[in-house]
């Protein structure tokens, strides 16, 4: 019998939020590649950009959606009918309207807190009758006053809201911020679905995005790599090996899929190689000290978290300044090459001979 708990809905945003990275333009082939691959791993639901971009990409979403008719394929849009008649014209299945709520952000559009409530019922039925499904965002929720986002939460429920994005959009929050915060508005509104947005500001994206899904959010938002603006989005790699191998969440995701989609990524966005990368770096399973690499030709798990072919990957090995013996018979063994310790030791010293 399973008895771990099922993942919450993992929502992809490499295609919208992603690609807000400074400077990066994707061809629509990179597109394409990107979300072959999320289709592969196992995602059911992607963020596929942003309608209010133009015509052109008005285009390129309906061309995107199309691709994969079973994957529930959503659009970002600002609080502007504008932006949801465009959403409507690709054919997507949901469309996701962004409300600021804090102060800060409320001011910045000109609104006091009513109009905007006001203005979040009207354009949520606006898009209601347009697809079969919509879904809003609260913009800076984690800076906001927490009795108004919970009326916000209310309004946005009672007006047909299918799920409620909590985004912590300058990754300010601590993760016992964020549990606390998702627990009360589960609490507040019970019958709201919540999901979580982190930004990586201050590194922690990923443990904010854990904490969110044990306080009990229905779902999460998470980029490729952690790509987006400024230092990132929570990475979709870390979180999701993390839930399943250190949370006990069950999954049918294919894992296995994850390293070929990081490196489909990095291509796309022309990412620098990042060598100390958690599970896609260069480094992640890659050994050289003479005592680790000792341990590892007696238990792969001796100075690693887990199989590196869970996630599509393999131990590597590499000779420096820090190895020893066991690294060369290491290297060996990785080039198909068998040698016993005595033979490594005596290649070893002839190694270091004049």
């Amino acid at each position: 019998m399973n008895d771990k708990r099922p993942l919450p809905v993992i929502v992809d945003t490499t295609l919208r939020d992603g690609i807000q990275m400074p400077g990066t333009v994707l061809s629509f082939n990179d597109k394409t590649a990107i979300l072959d691959r999320l289709v592969l791993l196992g995602i059911k639901e992607i963020e596929i950009g942003c309608p209010a971009q133009g015509s052109d990409a008005v285009t390129e979403i309906g061309r995107l959606c199309k691709r994969h008719p079973s994957i529930d394929c959503s659009t970002w849009c600002r609080a502007r009918k504008t932006d949801i008649l465009a959403a409507a014209a690709t054919g997507v299945s949901t469309i996701h309207i962004s409300f600021p709520v804090s102060d800060r952000h409320l001011a910045i559009r000109g609104w006091s807190r009513e109009e905007m409530l006001r203005e979040c019922t009207v354009l949520i039925e606006a898009a209601r009758c347009r697809v079969s499904r919509v879904t809003v965002g609260a913009q800076d929720a984690l800076r906001t006053d927490p009795d108004f986002l919970k009326l916000f939460v209310a309004n946005a429920s009672s007006a047909g809201a299918a799920r409620i994005r909590i985004a912590d959009t300058v990754g300010s929050a601590t993760p016992q911020a964020v549990g606390r915060l998702i627990t009360d508005l589960i609490a507040s509104c019970p019958a709201a679905a919540f999901e979580y947005h982190g930004h990586n500001d201050f590194g922690l994206a990923t443990a904010t995005t854990l904490a969110a899904m044990e306080a009990g959010a229905a779902a999460v938002s998470v980029t490729v790599q952690g790509v987006g603006e400024r230092a990132g989005n929570a990475p979709l790699e870390e979180v999701i090996t993390a839930a399943v191998m250190l949370y006990g969440y069950s999954t049918g995701l294919c894992l296995a899929a994850l390293s070929e989609l990081c490196r489909c990524t990095s291509h796309g966005f022309h990412l620098p190689e990042r060598p100390d990368k958690a599970i896609c770096g260069t480094n992640a399973f890659r050994h050289e000290s003479g005592i680790h690499c000792y341990g590892m030709l007696r238990d792969e798990l001796a100075y690693q978290p887990i199989n590196p072919a869970t996630v599509g990957e393999m131990s590597r090995y590499s000779i420096g300044r820090q190895s020893g013996y066991s690294s060369l018979q290491a290297v060996l063994r990785e080039q198909g090459l068998s040698v016993n310790r005595h033979q490594a030791r005596s290649l070893w010293r002839k190694r270091h001979e004049p």
